[in-house]
């Protein structure tokens, strides 16, 4: 799914749903990873690189906020990726704690397989 591009900051994968708001139309997508810079998504509403869009995240209990986006990249299985244009400091930090505490459990969980 992701390119071979070495990414600037980790994500985690995710199964969720986030709302995109494209040209004035609002729609659903399905989220596959997220990090701080950005999100993983796939959509039935066909996007283009460049195109700009608002995203809105809602992980109960975890984190929700909506943040402005950008389409950087498409890749051959019909996936976007995007990054992130304007996000809150709080959001961000909420998105950094999520993607850490995943890797503390890879961690964890390699370690106790030694």
């Amino acid at each position: 799914m992701s390119p071979t591009k070495k990414r600037r900051v980790p994500r985690r994968e995710l199964d969720a749903r986030v709302g995109l708001l494209v040209a004035g139309k609002y729609t659903l997508a399905q989220a596959h990873e997220i990090g701080e810079g950005g999100l993983l998504l796939e959509s039935a509403v066909p996007l283009k690189k460049d195109d700009r869009l608002v995203v809105t995240l809602r992980l109960p209990g975890i984190l929700s906020g909506v943040v402005l986006a950008t389409v950087v990249y498409q890749t051959q299985e019909g996936y976007y990726g995007l990054s992130f244009e304007k996000i809150e400091f709080d959001l961000k930090r909420k998105i950094r704690n999520y993607v850490a505490s995943s890797t503390a459990l890879q961690k964890k969980s390699s370690t106790d397989a030694a």
